[in-house]
């Protein structure tokens, strides 16, 4: 009887064993390229199947079916469909794959009266909110599903769980650019919501007073994007297209902290070229700009942080899109003033210009190695003048004439001796 039961015991253990096996082979994440890795999380599924190496079997025929019919895998009445995104890495067992997907969804539209608001009238209104008297709301909201489909099926028939459904009104984002590596990441701090998005930012400048390389997209630390100065449609100037302008503000206050820098749709076509490219803005796909804007517009917060960096060394996750490595944007000339002030402009913008040309890749490498983040040593703000911190603490110029805010001269007392006000001149790029 003792050996009988010694024989069950050791089959039961067995049985669990290898239920315990299998359900760990259900949970065996999905062989990916190494090239790949850092390029999942936070990255849309059709981007993944366009640009990645790795190849996951019928995830085309998941996502079409997944845009076709919205209603079949999310649980409330949508608008649009802003996209998907892993948020994590895919799953396999035999056959079956795994998707756990953040997905998100802009639906309800409606108006509220100018009158009910209280926003002053500085804030920029589409047509449709100048004919409705109202500014234009959205209710949008973030939907957690696992996706399970068998590959080796004919016939797609999947399965959708909801996990967990996020309400804009309870996220708040912030926004981190690293330059050199040309990515953007959106992460919500409360809960990990993350998305990635590649971008063209500012061309090379290695013509600065200090000898060292920079981009002439400034460096912003502790900045943000304002509801105020989201703009739904900008037409002027017509290389904006009709797309939303998302303007980056130094202050609390968007009317003091006016910068001339901010995300914009790309210009090349309809195809974004991930490279050094701008006079200093920031460059976005059409689907990730409006994206951006939906969070910044009708998120709860008035404003979410913004910082531009060079690199940002404690997040490696990236985008599997095609950076632009094979040549680039370089400054190529600019207006010298007196006192040997060097004053940047858009070429596009003013009549003083500011001239770029591409120039192969050779020397690339070697050029992003040389910028170096700082604080506030020789940042341009909004590509106007050059400024650095002496020893005292005081902005002054390269010849060491103390300068205001925006780096022009002013005399002892305080008052600027140029005319021009880099702030009322918006060239945005």
């Amino acid at each position: 009887m003792k050996e009988l039961t010694k024989l069950f015991t050791v089959a039961v253990g067995i049985t669990i064993l290898s239920t315990f096996m299998m359900n760990r082979s259900f949970a065996a994440p999905f062989p990916i390229e190494s090239e790949d890795q850092n390029q999942v999380v936070g990255v849309r599924l059709n981007d993944f199947k366009k640009y990645a190496k790795t190849h996951i079997p019928k995830l085309q025929e998941m996502i079409e079916l997944m845009e076709a019919n919205p209603e079949r895998f999310f649980s409330v009445p949508y608008v649009e469909l802003h996209g998907m995104f892993f948020r994590d890495y895919p799953q396999i067992n035999g056959s079956i794959i795994t998707l756990e997907i953040d997905a998100m969804i802009a639906h309800k539209e409606y108006f509220k009266l100018f009158t009910d608001i209280g926003w002053d009238r500085e804030i920029h209104l589409s047509e449709l909110e100048l004919e409705e008297k109202a500014l234009r709301f959205r209710d949008v909201s973030f939907q957690r599903v696992t996706i399970t489909y068998d590959s080796a099926s004919g016939t797609l028939n999947p399965t959708s769980t909801l996990n967990a459904s996020i309400d804009l009104k309870d996220t708040e984002f912030e926004v981190n650019v690293a330059m050199v590596d040309r990515r953007v990441l959106m992460t919500d701090k409360n809960s990990d919501l993350r998305f990635i998005f590649p971008t063209g930012v500012g061309s090379v400048d290695n013509k600065t007073e200090y000898n060292d390389v920079r981009l002439l997209t400034p460096i912003y630390k502790n900045s943000f994007l304002d509801k105020k100065r989201a703009i739904y449609a900008r037409s002027k100037p017509k290389y904006f297209l009709g797309k939303p302008f998302i303007r980056i503000t130094t202050k609390e206050d968007p009317s003091k902290g006016h910068t001339a820098i901010g995300f914009h749709i790309d210009q090349n076509n309809g195809r974004l070229v991930r490279g050094f490219v701008s006079h200093g803005c920031l460059r976005l796909r059409g689907v990730d700009l409006y994206m951006m804007y939906d969070i910044v517009r009708f998120g709860t917060p008035q404003r979410i942080s913004v910082n531009t960096r060079y690199r940002i060394e404690s997040d490696q996750a990236d985008h599997p899109y095609p950076r632009k490595d094979s040549s680039y944007s370089a400054l190529k000339k600019y207006d010298k003033l007196k006192n040997g002030v060097y004053y940047r402009r858009c070429k596009f913008c003013r009549d003083k210009l500011m001239k770029t040309e591409w120039m192969g890749s050779p020397k690339l490498g070697s050029l992003i190695e040389q910028m170096i983040d700082t604080d506030d040593n020789g940042e341009r703000p909004d590509g106007f003048y050059l400024w650095r911190l002496d020893s005292n603490g005081n902005r002054v110029n390269m010849n060491g004439q103390k300068t205001d805010k925006y780096g022009f001269p002013i005399d002892k007392k305080g008052r600027r001796i140029e005319a021009d006000d880099p702030e009322a001149l918006d060239n945005s790029l």
